[in-house]
């Protein structure tokens, strides 16, 4: 059964796995963004089967970054503060495949960004950069219309983003979790969740959210799971996998919405309990079958485990096929840059 590649983003570079056969497939890097000239900490997104970098931080070239992140290492001659604000884009399906701009830049620069694609459009959201520049983005959240072209339209920012009431606001600008359902966006910072409508084009935070019946969906666990999910994966028949403050979940709904099972899937959550900052990753891949990816940080190995998920006799079974550890710090001399920070399925 072909299960296909599965690309891992980190903060300098593009890895990919094939997820056929983990016990024989070796990690191979597809793109170096400093040996390119690229920016370090770009956000990414899937686009037809492309890869489409945003943002980031440029580097002066011959640095090691080490594990102190520091604005002196950025190359004050790019962008905002050494922030880029160019939009790149990467086929790793070719063989020698380069990096070419296809879409006008943004209107502001932006480290580290969040990005979604939703109705033929790019939405961007920065958060805190990597080397931290003591400046917020402006504009902080904008979108871009893929069919029609034209320039980036700036968009609100979410609740709380620039709080003066914190001691230290670029806790606010920290996000600790960011996904899409549907036609929303789910953003995560210190203060809970906020969502925004793509419809509407308004955010609403953790307060408007408990006081209205908004995550009736079939795609979401309770509230309070949710208020504390960093990765969640939609599969077929009702399944939905979820990482939340519980660990790893599998949720069974009803065709009406309603949630008829949860169940934790201690058997295939082997992160859960590590005690050190983790970036955990599910998705789903095909016929009942899903993917976890987490890693700790810097040169601690990064865990790819594939699972098949049933329900039989009122119980969510789930199985694991294959499982194997990558030590990513092998493959590149500049180990700090290995922090996963997105995963995707081609």
């Amino acid at each position: 059964m072909e299960l296909g590649y599965a690309y891992l983003i980190s903060r300098g570079y593009i890895f990919r796995i094939c997820l056929d056969n983990l016990a024989k497939a070796s990690m191979e890097v597809v793109l170096d963004f400093r040996a390119e000239g690229l920016p370090i900490g770009m956000g990414a997104v899937m686009m037809n089967s492309k890869i489409l970098l945003v943002g980031g931080e440029m580097v002066k070239k011959d640095i090691t970054l080490g594990r102190v992140n520091s604005p002196h290492v950025l190359d004050l001659k790019y962008g905002d503060e050494g922030v880029s604000s160019c939009v790149y884009e990467f086929d790793p399906l070719r063989k020698h495949s380069s990096v070419s701009i296809t879409i006008p830049q943004m209107r502001g620069a932006k480290g580290k960004p969040n990005i979604a694609i939703i109705g033929g459009k790019i939405f961007v959201l920065g958060s805190r950069p990597h080397c931290w520049v003591h400046k917020f983005p402006s504009p902080a959240f904008e979108c871009y219309n893929i069919t029609c072209g034209g320039e980036w339209e700036e968009l609100p920012e979410p609740p709380h983003y620039r709080d003066k009431n914190l001691s230290n606001q670029a806790m606010a600008w920290q996000l600790y979790g960011y996904f899409v359902i549907g036609r929303k966006i789910y953003m995560r910072n210190c203060f809970g969740l906020s969502v925004f409508d793509v419809d509407t084009g308004e955010w609403k935070d953790r307060d408007c959210i408990l006081g209205e019946d908004y995550f009736n969906s079939p795609a979401l666990p309770s509230y309070n799971r949710l208020d504390e999910t960093t990765s969640i994966a939609i599969g077929q028949n009702g399944i939905v996998i979820a990482y939340t403050r519980d660990g790893l979940m599998a949720y069974l709904h009803e065709t009406d919405g309603t949630l008829k099972l949860e169940q934790h899937l201690y058997q295939i959550d082997d992160s859960f309990g590590e005690r050190l900052i983790c970036r955990r990753f599910v998705f789903f891949v095909r016929d009942g079958i899903f993917c976890f990816i987490w890693s700790v940080c810097f040169d601690c190995p990064v865990h790819v485990t594939t699972f098949l998920v049933n329900v039989r006799d009122g119980y969510i079974e789930a199985k694991v096929m294959q499982s194997r550890k990558y030590h990513l710090s092998s493959l590149v001399p500049d180990f700090d840059c290995c922090n996963l920070e997105n995963v995707f399925l081609v």
